[in-house]
């Protein structure tokens, strides 16, 4: 199978400028790819002719019995595609000769991307068009514009795949626009910034007909994104003024930031007395992956379900600190002494947003976090794992933002009040965080945020949710172990026990449920 897709709809464009489009592809450095041709204009024979002159193995043409449109041809190319990646080409533009080689060494060397353009030049005239380069500036960008030239684009065939998105032909003639909107938070964006593609500028765009058609297919779109992600529109000041800013002003704004909050003074706002152990302070960072546990005991004392957790976890990390919402007795706290670097007991009452806050700035003290490259947040709301949990972390390892599983929208009654849950968001009671999320100082000022809400439904919405819409404000794209769906882990805890390796604990107490074999024959006690 070829490394690209090149995918080439033409519909009424000179002979001479598909025939500069062709070349311009066929003269690639980077020759691995199939350029796959649909003539969207069956009346016209000229295009016809030219397309059948070339001998060039790598050309694939097809032919619409009638005029379907530049989206559904569009779609039939990706359902076409055979290559890892798609390269974008319009038929009366030209692709400059390193644009397929510097796009593929880019995709391949940053896995979290999936949208690569570049700089161009127009025809005629030359005048040179710059981009902004990073995902968070693309993002912002999407608010009002279209920040990535699309025929100059290269795009995983796995993110039309994996998210189940197309081109839609309600939004044309700015479907590409509506396709960079769709894959907010679902992927990564970037512009080499270099000068790859050549964009031909002709009558038929600049047509006041077609200028309307655009600004209303446009407006469609931004009211569409504001629906689907409030969270991008008001960024902070400091946000905004990222986009004039170099990598390295930002590094060190983040760096200066996350200094700030790191060094928090404890304790925190208390209801009662703290005891604080540090167990160990020589980690060996062998796995380069540290763990927030957030435990709560109304009986002040550590379960053995929770030594039994602590026990997996510690198999793939290099640290846990463990932070209760409680406080504990001296002879308890001796239990994790083997399991945990750092223990931390005292009524918060903030949940467990509250101990992930204590644990963060707790591992930030010690210097952990700058030598992770990822960090989980856990808590004891579960019964498990009842398997082996490599899987689920080596899959973490793709994302920056993973979980076990994710809730979809919708609302939830309680205290006599409707809560609209808004996005579909991960659950946090297992997560992921890449560095790059958790050192990002927009988290960082999130986490440190945390306070004490009045009820758990105000702690799921502002904090459980508030991460995952936080994650793709930022640009950081979310995945999840297990199927995004409403209430995975108690109307269908089946399939969360099996795949998942967990049971909810809230289930056990609430319904009277056959658990399966391998679960009794774990030995761990199951009395909740």
């Amino acid at each position: 199978m070829p490394k690209v897709s090149v995918c080439l709809a033409v519909y009424k464009t000179k002979p001479e400028y598909l025939q500069e489009c062709i070349n311009s592809v066929l003269n690639q450095t980077f020759t691995d790819f199939e350029l796959l041709i649909i003539d969207d204009c069956p009346e016209n024979n000229e295009c016809e002719q030219i397309i059948k002159s070339y001998s060039d193995k790598r050309i694939k043409y097809y032919r619409n019995e009638k005029n379907l449109g530049i989206s559904v041809t569009r779609n039939k190319l990706i359902d076409l595609a055979q290559g890892e990646y798609i390269a974008v080409m319009d038929h009366d533009d030209v692709s400059l000769p390193k644009r397929f080689e510097k796009q593929v060494a880019y995709l391949d060397a940053h896995p979290e991307c999936g949208v690569v353009g570049s700089w161009y030049k127009k025809i005629p005239g030359g005048k040179i068009k710059k981009k902004k380069a990073t995902n968070a500036q693309i993002v912002a960008a999407l608010q009002k514009s279209c920040p990535i030239l699309h025929p100059a684009s290269m795009i995983r065939k796995s993110v039309f795949i994996d998210n189940e998105i197309r081109y839609e032909n309600q939004y044309t003639p700015a479907e590409d626009y509506a396709l960079w909107s769709a894959l907010i938070g679902k992927t990564q964006f970037h512009n080499i910034q270099e000068v790859l593609f050549a964009y031909r500028e002709h009558e038929g765009n600049a047509s006041k007909e077609y200028a309307q058609k655009m600004a209303d297919a446009r407006k469609q779109i931004i009211n569409k994104t504001k629906s689907e992600h409030p969270e991008l529109f008001g960024f902070k000041a400091w946000i905004k003024s990222l986009f004039n800013q170099a990598d390295k002003k930002f590094e060190a704004q983040a760096a200066k930031l996350y200094k700030k909050y790191s060094n928090n003074s404890l304790p925190y706002h208390s209801d009662g007395p703290l005891l604080l152990k540090v167990f160990n302070k020589g980690i060996s960072f062998k796995h380069k992956r540290g763990v927030v546990f957030a435990a709560y005991s109304a009986e002040q004392k550590i379960t053995d379900d929770v030594l039994f957790y602590l026990k997996n976890l510690k198999k793939y990390v290099d640290f846990i600190v463990f932070v209760a919402d409680n406080s504990i007795t001296e002879d308890q706290v001796q239990k994790l002494q083997n399991l945990v670097d750092i223990a931390y007991f005292q009524k918060h009452g903030e949940y467990d947003f509250g101990s992930y806050k204590i644990g963060y700035n707790l591992a930030a003290q010690q210097g952990w976090l700058d030598k992770v490259d990822y960090l989980v947040f856990a808590n004891d709301s579960v019964l498990g794992p009842f398997g082996d949990m490599a899987e689920f972390f080596t899959k973490s390892t793709k994302t920056d933002f993973y979980g076990l599983s994710g809730n979809t929208e919708g609302y939830v009654f309680g205290n006599n009040k409707i809560y609209n849950t808004g996005c579909r968001h991960l659950q946090s009671y297992l997560l992921v965080l890449s560095q790059k999320f958790f050192m990002h100082p927009e988290f960082v000022k999130f986490i440190n945020s945390v306070t004490r809400q009045p009820n758990k439904i105000e702690v799921i919405v502002n904090y459980e949710q508030g991460l995952s819409c936080l994650a793709r404000k930022l640009g950081f794209k979310l995945e999840s172990f297990l199927p995004i769906q409403k209430d995975i882990t108690i109307q269908n805890w089946q399939e969360f026990l099996q795949k998942g390796l967990f049971i909810k604990k809230r289930l056990l107490r609430k319904k009277h449920i056959k658990l399966p074999h391998n679960v009794l024959r774990s030995g761990l006690d199951i009395h909740i």
